[in-house]
């Protein structure tokens, strides 16, 4: 039986920032260093009223390990129906 790494206990998280986000804009991969924007909308939601809010920097190790627990998340949604067909579809492209 392979040795099980001990889980992660994360400290702070009461104090790390919470930032709203009302999409992405662009992924990059410079180093093996994967780089996601996020935006928010301000005042009247046109395109021009996007602002960068955070960009989140990760391995692509780390990466992978997110896009397989949004997978998951995405798939128990629509299992609970939390996500509309169409949303769903979406989540498959």
């Amino acid at each position: 039986m392979a040795d099980e790494e001990p889980p992660i206990i994360v400290q702070g998280l009461a104090d790390a920032p919470e930032v709203f986000v009302d999409g992405f804009h662009g992924v990059s991969v410079a180093n093996g260093v994967v780089k996601v924007n996020f935006y928010s909308m301000l005042g009247q939601p046109t395109p021009k009223d996007a602002k960068c809010v955070v960009r989140v920097s990760m391995s692509v190790g780390t990466f992978v390990q997110v896009r397989d627990v949004f997978s998951e998340l995405i798939e128990s949604f629509n299992r609970d129906g939390v996500l509309t067909v169409d949303q769903a579809e979406r989540a498959n492209d």
